[in-house]
């Protein structure tokens, strides 16, 4: 089976509630972000109309609503800006969040950011960013079959993920900002799907556009490239035997300069 994820998500409302933000110190806020998934499941395109079809707790597809899906993202953040060596400001930024998807409850999720912020020019900072989804439900994998292949049994594969990145972001004209940023991460497996764990590399830019004090809007393109194991059971040497590269895009339209969700 394909391992491509066609994916594309854009936000259609983010509401941003910070506190009024001091020069230094706390401040708090919350948004929420609306976007459309695509290829929820990661399938070829013969089989997206599979999902919805299956109701035995062991077949393929079961729990597996929809091939696309609408995905609303809430997140809370809490911001700490200090006075760093030097004398420039820096900023921690803790940021917990929900992916909710409208069709695939199974596909819910929470995650966690944090990204530490250094002015290092008048309108540039460098950034270290990283991000965790403890479990999140990927698809059914198959775990055993009979030798004539008249039977088999699926089971859920449950992944949990860390990334880290870091990159710059600058000040192009008044309001506009860019972003560059390069990153890598794990993807984790529940037993037995140990051989579905894989690396990631990441790379993407961002425009942001200041509307408001309080409000923001930007386009956010990311990309990045997956070295993934075989989609069943197997022994290690199999699987290495079948890891490629794995591409797969985002595109995010979003109303604050707070990191994306993790959808």
């Amino acid at each position: 089976a394909r391992n491509m994820k066609d994916k594309i998500a854009v936000a259609l409302l983010l509401l941003v509630a910070p506190a009024a933000r001091a020069k230094e110190g706390f401040s708090v806020g919350a948004g929420v972000e609306a976007g459309y998934d695509g290829n929820v499941w990661l399938l070829a395109d013969d089989k997206l109309d599979k999902p919805g079809t299956d109701t035995k707790s062991d077949d393929k597809y079961y729990d597996m609503e929809s091939a696309t899906d609408t995905v609303l993202s809430f997140y809370g953040r809490l911001d700490w800006e200090f006075r760093a060596a030097g004398g420039k400001k820096s900023r921690l930024r803790i940021q917990p969040g929900a992916s909710l998807y409208m069709q695939n409850a199974s596909k819910t999720h929470a995650s966690l950011a944090a990204e530490l912020t250094h002015d290092v020019w008048k309108g540039g900072d460098v950034f270290v960013r990283g991000g965790l989804v403890p479990a999140r439900f990927r698809k059914n994998y198959l775990v055993t079959a009979d030798p004539d292949g008249s039977s088999k049994r699926y089971d859920q594969g449950i992944s949990s993920e860390v990334e880290v990145a870091a990159g710059v972001e600058s000040r192009i004209a008044k309001p506009l900002d860019g972003k560059l940023w390069v990153g890598g991460g794990a993807e984790g497996f529940n037993a037995p799907f140990e051989n579905r764990s894989q690396a990631i590399l990441e790379g993407g830019a961002s425009l942001g556009l200041d509307v408001g004090k309080r409000v923001g809007v930007g386009l956010s393109v990311r990309r990045s490239m997956a070295s993934t194991g075989s989609d069943t059971v197997a022994p290690p040497a199999a699987a290495r035997h079948s890891r490629r590269l794995v591409p797969s895009g985002t595109v995010i339209v979003c109303g604050s300069r707070t990191a994306p969700a993790m959808v």
